[in-house]
């Protein structure tokens, strides 16, 4: 698991100024039940539970899945963090489980067939059906979005890697009723380059529906929430989330910065070897 959390948001002047430019202080997402009333037991077992409901045994039966997803960025701030050449992103999406090991091949009218790629951390990029070519030095929006696209999608069975966990108390929403766990690494306290997350788990059927989580590698300021609208259950049992929105707020807030939307989800339909494009370098990297 990434130890700082790369946002889908860029961070621009124009967020900086409307968060508070001149404040240093990072922003601190810990529920009060976290400061006072430290419980890992809890917050654990809350943890397994929402892994049960997402299948994390059936996972560890994939070796690769792929998706079509598009990408739409809403208003000025999402657009600003937008690295495509439109507002929608279009493109069709393979990866490895619990490695940062992807590629994308955009469907996009400008970047038609282009095709974005990252194993083990090392960057490359070409045009489908041509061998394509791994950066001297990494290209910083493949490193930013792959990763993170990959990370939403599998963060319900990757969040166990945290070494800092604790209960965060019960809310209620739109009717429905929430356990909270807190997530971080090291200690609880706002740390200068590792992210905090809350997660919102329904209490009925255990499956996450929220996650709050900070974005140090943009700015001690920043906090973000990111809502699972819906899941797709592939094979009758993996869990796949098929609507994912962001806002800069909390869970009810409704101005998004951009939605996720995937379909077309196939399990081990790819070989594995197509994403190894280099077999040198595995599928290990920093996390």
């Amino acid at each position: 698991m990434m130890q700082t959390m790369k946002s889908f948001l860029m961070i621009t002047l124009l967020g900086i100024i409307t968060l508070g430019m001149f404040s240093c202080k990072a922003v601190d997402i810990r529920t009060e039940e976290v400061k006072t009333a430290f419980d890992q037991q809890r917050g654990k077992k809350v943890l397994l539970q929402m892994s049960e409901a997402h299948a994390l045994n059936e996972w560890s039966k994939v070796q690769t899945y792929s998706f079509h997803m598009k990408d739409e960025f809403y208003g000025i701030m999402g657009k600003l963090g937008n690295p495509f050449p439109g507002n929608t992103a279009d493109f069709e999406f393979q990866a490895i489980p619990y490695t940062f090991t992807s590629k994308a091949k955009f469907q996009d009218e400008k970047w038609k067939n282009k095709v974005w790629g990252i194993q083990s951390w090392k960057t490359y990029s070409g045009i489908a059906g041509q061998p394509v070519e791994f950066h001297k030095k990494n290209d910083k929006d493949i490193e930013f979005w792959l990763p993170t696209y990959q990370y939403f999608i599998e963060l319900p069975l990757r969040i166990f890697e945290a070494d800092v966990i604790s209960y965060a108390g019960e809310r209620e929403l739109d009717g429905k009723s929430y356990d909270l766990v807190f997530a971080s690494w090291k200690t609880d306290d706002p740390q200068k380059d590792i992210d905090q997350y809350i997660l919102w788990i329904e209490k009925e059927s255990h499956l996450l529906r929220f996650i709050q989580y900070t974005v140090r590698d943009q700015s001690p300021l920043i906090q973000a929430t990111l809502q699972y609208k819906t899941y797709s259950k592939e094979n009758g049992i993996v869990l796949i989330p098929t609507e994912m929105d962001v806002n800069l707020s909390g869970p009810n807030e409704n101005k998004i910065l951009h939605r996720m939307t995937v379909e077309n989800i196939e399990l081990n339909s790819v070989d594995k070897a197509t994403l190894l494009i280099n077999p040198d370098l595995g599928t290990k990297g920093k996390e």
